[in-house]
């Protein structure tokens, strides 16, 4: 969520599909394959 207002998204749920379409992942799974 903190993520999501600093590059300019107001709407998370928004981010979420805009990410998923781009990179075939959702945010949080994309955020757990890097550790």
């Amino acid at each position: 969520k903190e993520i999501t207002s600093k590059i300019g998204y107001n709407d998370q749920n928004y981010f979420s599909r805009i990410f998923k379409n781009k990179f075939g992942i959702a945010p949080s799974e994309y955020k757990f394959s890097k550790k």
